[in-house]
């Protein structure tokens, strides 16, 4: 099926069980050992939720002058975008 695909920015959300958590997460975020929600997720268990209304569109500026908008056919081929091709 073909599909138009938007990169977008949106906050992620994590609830902390307890002050120790809380504290070791702190710590762990202030020496970069945690970069990434995925390192919360993994690392604790702890299922990550979308924040409402929280979702924009990301610029083919602010993504490094990579597509941002891409229409993709039937094959999952790229016929059209709005920026250079990602380079991952």
């Amino acid at each position: 099926m073909a599909r138009v695909e938007i990169k977008v920015t949106i906050w992620e959300s994590y609830e902390i069980d307890s002050p120790e958590q809380l504290a070791e997460i702190k710590a762990k975020l202030e020496s970069g050992e945690i970069r990434t929600g995925e390192d919360i997720s993994v690392d604790y268990d702890i299922p990550m939720n979308y924040i409402d209304d929280t979702s924009e569109d990301l610029s083919v500026e602010d993504n490094g002058g990579c597509s941002t908008i891409e229409l993709r056919d039937d094959e999952g081929q790229v016929i059209w975008s709005n920026g250079k091709s990602d380079p991952t």
